[in-house]
This record gives structure tokens, C-alpha cells and sequence, in this order.
């Protein structure tokens, strides 16, 4: 579902997998990321302990996951969709685009 939405805007997620953040292993230098964002509690807890080891900051946006919607697949997409579309618009407040003109 999640890869159908982000194509609706030109994404394409399809051969992306999530990644834990064991994967970045302990060989990443300290702070490699600015800000670590999580989207789930569990996440969250996580990734506070991961400061400064692999960012400087820690966010917690709390999501609702999707994949728990329940009724059609228009009625499950629409929340892909909500989703998707809320973490946009966080992103672009959060981290702005530099001005061209």
C-alpha cells in the first residue's frame, strides 16, 4: 500500500526495506545524523539512547501506522494517503527548503 500512495506522487519505494538502527552498526562516527526522527514510542525509545552516538537530536512524531486500518482497499489507502501527506507537510515545516531567489 505504502509503495501504491508514494507512486500516486511520483515516489518510488518499491525496492526500499526498513532498516533498524542495528544496521548502522558501530562504525558510524558520533552525531552522523542531525536530528534522528521517530515515528512509534518503541522507535523513540530507541533512538534517545542512540544520542550523540548516531545524532545529535532526537524527534518524536507521533503516527498512526496504517497498516492497523481496517475496511476497504480505498478506505485503507485513504490512510496511507493521510499519512503520507501529514509527514509532508511536517517535513517541509521542520526542514525548509533554502531560498533560490
Amino acid at each position: 500500500m505504502a509503495a501504491a500512495i508514494m507512486d500516486e506522487i511520483g515516489g518510488d519505494i518499491a525496492g526500499w526495506r526498513p532498516r533498524a538502527f542495528d544496521w548502522y552498526g558501530e562504525d558510524y562516527d558520533e552525531g552522523t545524523f542531525d536530528v534522528i526522527v521517530s515515528l512509534s514510542p518503541e522507535a523513540h525509545h530507541r533512538a534517545l539512547d542512540l544520542v550523540p552516538a548516531l545524532g545529535l537530536s532526537a524527534e518524536y512524531w507521533p503516527t498512526f501506522d496504517p497498516s492497523l486500518a481496517e475496511g476497504s482497499r480505498d478506505q485503507v489507502l485513504m490512510e496511507y494517503r493521510a499519512v503520507r501527506d501529514a509527514l509532508a507537510k511536517r517535513i517541509a515545516n521542520r526542514f525548509p527548503r533554502p531560498s533560490t531567489g
